[in-house]
């Protein structure tokens, strides 16, 4: 950072970001490309008169040009009522979140993707499939200053891979995504797949059922609680506090779920692909129970709305993409969780279990556009992408054209009926959650 240009009177913030990405793609059993891109670039805050300007650009812009454009920028900015100034005590040591095995060199992951396309290939019962892969290992830096403390940065690394299958029939169409947030050696091949019940989600996929319109008993998987969990973070944005339409304003050390819910924001999971130091404008992270015992213990908030509301920021201030993983450098940060640990029940019971215990009913594995109701209030409706009927304690086959609706609040509280005995990493590789039941669940 140019000190000769941004200097302690100015009212400042710069967040620089670099991000090194490689993958490796396989379509339809074949190999179709290897790349590598980088990004560097570096965001300007600039505070005047009550006034906020944001001004981006590459990493080789001079200071000196950027701190020009922010000052240009200031007529037109939008209104500030914070500074960046007064914040000395977020002045950190910088340190490093990366992964050694999170860097696979592109050979190596090319010859992991041909043995689990060849094992998958030699699959005879599943002749009519096939399948594609992309294989990813990313680096990320992030380095931030501004007009409290001087530049701080940290590191972090995360990969993995994601497989598609894919059938055609004349009347069906079937996809199914399968997500590993960390490479797995050849060796391990069977093993991942007998983890992932490749077999049996295949077979059963292949089997099309009819569920009427109604209301069931639901098992979420994992990866459709992370959807929906997407609601909640809203709820608890001190955003949506401040505007008054959060429904839980007014819950602050209230139960707000069933007391079998407790919830952490866990930037320091090392496992997480949100870990963090600090935040996207520099405030410190920390591992925080937003939800104890269905008792909600914390709102989450950035720096313009702890300002607003007179409490202290809590780190949720980031610059993240809903798309992927990078950042959006052109943006002001947004309100978001980092890691997400819905405690699994210690004597809860297992997944099959749960299965076991429902007559009729169905298991949600995915359904991604969750968010796409009104997910401030909490309510959600989406679309099952991966849906399976459950009929007298089994999995029977897979529901095609169906919704679910619902309600977060209500779903992890009166209509709860337990939850796992284990957790698993969904497929934003941030979040550990358990498998939930829940009764009267509206399938449409």
């Amino acid at each position: 950072m140019n000190t000769n240009v941004f200097t302690r009177d100015l009212d400042y913030e710069l967040f620089k970001y670099f991000r090194n990405y490689s993958e490796v793609n396989f379509v339809d059993n074949q190999l179709k490309q290897s790349k590598t891109t980088e990004y560097e670039g570096k965001t300007l805050r600039l505070i005047k008169d009550k006034k906020l300007a944001l001004v981006s650009g590459t990493e080789n812009i001079p200071d000196g040009v950027l701190l020009k454009k922010g000052n240009d920028a200031l007529p037109f900015a939008s209104s500030a009522n914070f500074s960046f100034k007064g914040f000395e005590k977020f002045s950190q040591d910088s340190s490093s979140l990366v992964n050694e095995s999170d860097f696979i060199q592109t050979e190596k992951s090319i010859e992991h993707g041909k043995a689990l396309l060849d094992r998958l290939s030699n699959l005879k019962e599943f002749s009519d499939f096939s399948y594609s892969m992309t294989l990813w290992s990313a680096k990320e830096a992030i380095r931030i200053g501004n007009s409290s403390f001087n530049e701080k940065e940290f590191d972090r690394s995360h990969s993995g891979f994601y497989l598609l299958t894919k059938r055609v029939m004349p009347d069906d169409i079937l996809i199914l995504y399968f997500v590993s947030h960390k490479f797995i050696d050849v060796s391990e091949i069977d093993s991942w797949l007998s983890e992932i019940d490749f077999n049996r989600t295949l077979e059963l996929s292949k089997n099309i059922v009819t569920l009427d319109t109604g209301k069931y008993p639901t098992i979420f998987h994992p990866d459709a609680l992370m959807s929906m969990l997407i609601s909640l973070v809203k709820g608890l944005s001190m955003k949506s506090v401040y505007e008054k339409i959060s429904p839980i304003k007014d819950k602050l050390n209230q139960p707000i779920f069933d007391e079998r819910i407790t919830i952490i924001d866990d930037p320091t999971y090392a496992k997480g692909t949100k870990r963090a130091l600090f935040d996207d404008e520099g405030v410190p992270c920390s591992k925080k129970k937003i939800v104890e015992d269905g008792v909600l213990k914390y709102f989450l908030t950035d720096l313009e709305y702890a300002t607003k509301c007179g409490v202290e920021p809590t780190g949720n201030g980031f610059k993240e993409s809903i798309i992927n993983d990078s950042k959006l450098m052109g943006a002001q940060p947004s309100i978001w969780a980092t890691n997400l640990d819905l405690h699994a029940l210690n004597d809860g019971p297992s997944v099959e279990d749960m299965i076991k215990d429902i007559k009729n009913g169905i298991f949600i594995h995915d359904c991604p556009d969750s968010w796409m109701g009104n997910i401030v209030s909490g309510d959600m409706s989406g679309n099952i992408t991966q849906g399976y009927k459950i009929e007298n304690g089994k999995l029977t086959g897979r529901v095609k054209n169906k919704r679910y609706s619902g309600n977060i609040y209500n779903l992890l509280g009166s209509q709860l009926v337990t939850i796992s005995n284990e957790a698993k990493m969904a497929a934003n590789g941030a979040d550990k959650l358990p498998y939930i039941m829940s009764n009267d669940v509206s399938i449409t």
